[in-house]
């Protein structure tokens, strides 16, 4: 969540420093992280950027998982899940990444597992704000 709200909110240069053996999951979401780089604030620098541009699509497949990047001249995603589940299903999203729409339409999303997910992070130490 943390590096989701430093996209969005176009920090590519920072120094994080945490405390104990996890990024703290705060409400399962990134806005307490927004609120927090808002309260710091952000400064410009005077050094070139370094970016990664896709020129060609590149996929990559792992089982019946599937990452698929493409040339663009902006930033958007395009998700597909399916869960046999009645509660997740199959569910789709796409968005165009712009900061005031993350800020409105993303950074309240909240992470979701299940139970024998978070029991199984609790048993190594990890996932101790997961319900």
């Amino acid at each position: 969540h943390v590096m989701s709200a430093l996209a969005a909110l176009g920090i590519d240069n920072a120094d994080i420093t945490i405390d104990g053996p996890e990024v703290p999951i705060m409400d399962g979401s990134a806005a307490a992280f927004v609120d927090a780089i808002d309260r710091v604030g952000r400064a410009s620098q005077q050094q070139p950027r370094k970016v990664i541009r896709i020129i060609a699509p590149v996929t990559l497949v792992d089982g019946d998982k599937t990452v698929t990047l493409t040339p663009s001249d902006e930033t958007a995603y395009s998700f597909d899940i399916s869960f046999d589940s009645p509660v997740i299903g199959r569910q789709t999203f796409s968005h165009t990444v712009q900061e005031s729409s993350y800020r409105a339409d993303i950074s309240f999303a909240r992470t979701f597992g299940f139970l024998h997910e978070v029991e199984a992070l609790r048993a190594a130490g990890l996932g101790r704000g997961g319900s």
